[in-house]
């Protein structure tokens, strides 16, 4: 999503605008604890984990609709929709992983 768009976005939940060398900035900051996050993290322990990794993801492009029609705050813009067809949707994508152990169903 280009940042002008998180921008406009932003301005419209939190009421306030950032620039988007702003935007950048925070998510060039951001990016650098990723690693030290995942180092922090301990790793599970194989019992705690299940024996069946399940990745899950929206793969027929149906997706969520975002929730919409709110009113916009008072002296802010809702984000722009230009460039999108009449009649289309704004859809959120999911994608999910977890662990579980077997099931074994008996007749």
């Amino acid at each position: 999503m280009p940042y002008a768009t998180v921008s406009a976005s932003l301005a419209w939940i939190l009421g306030f605008t950032q620039s988007v060398q702003a935007l950048e900035r925070n998510q060039c900051e951001m990016a650098t604890t990723v690693e030290e996050f995942w180092n922090v993290r301990a790793t599970p322990l194989a019992q705690q984990e299940g024996e069946i990794l399940v990745c899950t993801a929206d793969t027929h492009g149906k997706g969520v609709p975002t929730r919409g029609g709110g009113k916009a705050l008072q002296g802010s813009q809702a984000p722009s929709t230009a460039g999108m067809h009449p009649g289309t949707k704004k859809m959120a994508l999911l994608g999910g992983t977890y662990m579980v152990d077997a099931f074994i169903r008996t007749p």
